[in-house]
């Protein structure tokens, strides 16, 4: 029986790589697994028909659960989406959802400048199959 180092430095070497691949693999796999979670879309209506706004007039949508909130701005076709600041999906969940209506001093409006802040009633339950919603502001 003659035993050679360098023949069981080879195999233990070689076990040592695919060890060492199997535990970066299952590291990868482990790390993958993003928080579930939606984009939320959705339309501000005024007087049922989504908003046209004035000189220097907006919406801000704002969600909270407590622990984290996201807000959009409402774009001039009446839509919003929600993300997160950096890009990408909320987390699932119940959403308290608040909105502010202004319009600021601009001198080419004659309409006086306002800001009306207001809670919705219900929250609402963000979810994958629930990711679409709609907001009617007051007159």
């Amino acid at each position: 029986f003659s035993f050679r180092s360098d023949s069981f430095l080879k195999v233990s070497m070689k076990k040592f790589h695919i060890v060492l691949a199997c535990c970066l693999f299952a590291a990868i796999l482990g790390c993958g697994g993003a928080e579930p979670g939606v984009i939320v879309q959705g339309t501000v209506t005024k007087d049922g028909a989504p908003i046209k706004f004035e000189d220097s007039e907006g919406v801000t949508i704002t969600l909270s659960d407590g622990k984290s909130t996201f807000t959009s701005n409402v774009g001039e076709d009446g839509k919003f989406s929600v993300q997160k600041p950096a890009g990408g999906p909320i987390p699932y969940g119940q959403y308290k959802v608040s909105y502010t209506h202004y319009q600021n001093k601009s001198p080419y409006s004659k309409a006086a400048p306002f800001k009306r802040e207001k809670s919705l009633p219900e929250s609402w339950d963000v979810s994958g199959s629930k990711s679409s919603f709609s907001i009617n502001v007051e007159k």
